[in-house]
């Protein structure tokens, strides 16, 4: 998918881009780019914070995306095997 197609399904499927900002997401000798795009649902746009690209780039030739994760949560919730690590959030 490209451009208009991307815009159109981002709109159709009611998500979000969360990126910020124009620094390149992709880099090589020849280019710098922002090719790379993070998408939320509707309802998880308001729990994204301090979306932005990495300046430590190292092994590739894609700059890491870093953001933020908003989770309240209680102890019953932590049973239930919802764990923060480092960026991301896994169920």
């Amino acid at each position: 998918m490209r451009g208009e197609e991307l815009a159109d399904w981002v709109l159709s499927s009611d998500l979000h881009i969360c990126n910020k900002g124009n620094d390149p997401t992709f880099f090589n000798s020849i280019r710098e780019e922002v090719i790379d795009v993070t998408l939320c649902s509707s309802n998880m746009v308001e729990y994204i914070e301090n979306w932005h690209v990495s300046k430590d780039t190292k092994f590739s030739d894609h700059n890491r995306i870093e953001f933020g994760l908003i989770v309240n949560m209680n102890d019953n919730d932590l049973k239930g095997g919802v764990y923060l690590e480092s960026n991301f959030l896994y169920c």
